[in-house]
């Protein structure tokens, strides 16, 4: 995974903390969203949204940064 704030994104599945992701979508337009992250794969990175209360798939060469935030549960 080639992809900016690996290391965060690692610990906020490893250790169930949400991380907030900078990203850039496919039109160009930069968002912040803050996730839980609950699996990494080749397709992308599947995460908890807690903006959208559903889960999403965020592209690891879209992801301009990552920072851990303090542990909360899912909410669902």
């Amino acid at each position: 995974m080639a992809v900016q704030g690996r290391k965060e994104i690692e610990i906020s599945q490893r250790e169930h903390r949400p991380v907030s992701l900078i990203y850039m979508d496919s039109k160009g337009a930069i968002s912040q969203r803050v996730v839980q992250v609950t699996d990494v794969t080749d397709e992308g990175i599947q995460a908890y949204c807690f903006l959208r209360k559903k889960p999403r798939t965020f592209r690891p060469d879209q992801i301009l940064a990552a920072s851990l935030q303090a542990r909360r549960p899912i909410a669902r």
